[in-house]
């Protein structure tokens, strides 16, 4: 599982291409594996008219598992590409074509798990 590296706030950043429309959620979790094991975070990245999209999230130091959900579904075209940054850190990627055949409103969903560890 990739990890990356930041100081608090986090950067985190959706970039977005195509003619499809991309949103994505992403989900937070500290202690892992532990007995604290908790949700601290679920992040909404729904303004699919930005390319673009940033949110900074404050976290304490420490190690933080992650999973980040996107969807794609067809719009104008089914073309899509997207790239997820943690800081500078390119986490997640992928492009493609969800247009695969005559009907309309075609989609995928993709999960991809990382980690983050928050430098004081």
């Amino acid at each position: 599982m990739a990890v990356a590296r930041s100081a608090s706030p986090v950067p985190l950043v959706l970039k977005r291409s195509g003619g499809a429309i991309i949103v994505a959620d992403l989900s937070i979790w500290a202690g892992v594996g532990t007995a604290a094991e908790k949700r601290v975070a679920i992040l909404t990245f729904t303004n699919a008219i930005e390319a673009e999209e940033r949110i900074d999230q404050a976290l304490a130091p420490g190690l933080y598992s992650c999973v980040l959900r996107v969807i794609v579904r067809e719009d104008l075209r089914g073309d899509y590409a997207y790239d997820f940054l943690v800081d500078v850190d390119l986490i997640a990627a992928d492009a493609g074509d969800v247009d695969t055949g005559p009907a309309p409103g075609q989609g995928i969903a993709t999960a991809h798990k990382f980690g983050i560890r928050v430098t004081a």
